[in-house]
């Protein structure tokens, strides 16, 4: 079901995405949460696709800012192997500004965060790369890949699952990330990393409490935490247990 209706401007799909966001009910806690079908991506970029004329006026920018974050984490949601990263995309268009132009499309994207009260977990935006960081995280990965993360993350527990080894665990956790979006350094942890470990560990402890987990992580992805937490389920109990979300 798409979300976006093909005769929206953009100025109504930027108040659109700002409404779905903001309505509590939708339970959504990352801007990767929202339900912007592959079709509703695709319209979206060809919208912004006419703002390309003006990237040398980036205050223009400002009036769409969180239609443009959606599209870079909606990008990386649904690139496809082979083709141009959105991440090479972006350096090359920013190859043409200025570095005061620069800084004030990074402080473009804070502003969006900080108004629509989207989390930027704890990372200060002062670099693109910092940027990329953020959209990481709102993006996510496959159900798979997480699931993949969380067979590693088993084997790296001792005989009595009390010890996880921390720095082994969020190197690979990291080379994993690495797979899926190669832009991500390896030369040390990335933020989405800590998270996963510290999730998986509440978990592990938390095994009848969902409901806790989405308290005690109110910026995850509903998704990721019930990810987990069936993975959980599964490998200390053998069984899969219906669980109800709100």
């Amino acid at each position: 079901m798409n979300i976006l209706d093909a005769d929206l401007t953009l100025t109504e799909i930027e108040r659109t995405l700002e409404t779905q966001l903001r309505t509590e009910d939708k339970g959504l806690r990352t801007i990767g949460d929202l339900k912007l079908s592959y079709e509703d991506f695709k319209y979206l970029v060809l919208k912004l696709k006419g703002l390309t004329r003006y990237i040398s006026k980036v205050e223009v920018l400002e009036h769409y800012k969180l239609s443009i974050i959606t599209a870079l984490v909606f990008s990386l949601k649904y690139e496809e192997q082979g083709e141009k990263s959105i991440y090479q995309k972006v350096f090359e268009m920013l190859d043409k500004l200025q570095q005061h132009q620069i800084r004030y499309c990074i402080s473009i994207c804070g502003t969006a965060f900080y108004e629509l009260g989207i989390s930027t977990y704890g990372i200060e935006l002062r670099t693109i790369e910092d940027v990329f960081e953020v959209i990481t995280i709102h993006a996510g990965i496959s159900n798979e890949v997480y699931q993949e993360i969380f067979h590693m993350m088993d084997d790296c527990y001792t005989e009595d699952e009390s010890y996880l080894y921390e720095k082994k665990i969020l190197k690979s956790i990291t080379k994993k990330l690495n797979s899926v979006y190669p832009f991500i350094r390896m030369d040390r942890p990335h933020p989405l990393a800590y998270y996963i470990k510290e999730l998986y560990e509440a978990c592990k402890l938390q095994h009848d409490e969902l409901e806790k987990l989405f308290f005690e992580f109110p910026n995850l992805s509903k998704n990721l935490i019930q990810t987990c937490y069936i993975w959980c389920m599964k490998s200390d109990h053998g069984v899969n247990r219906l669980i109800n979300i709100r």
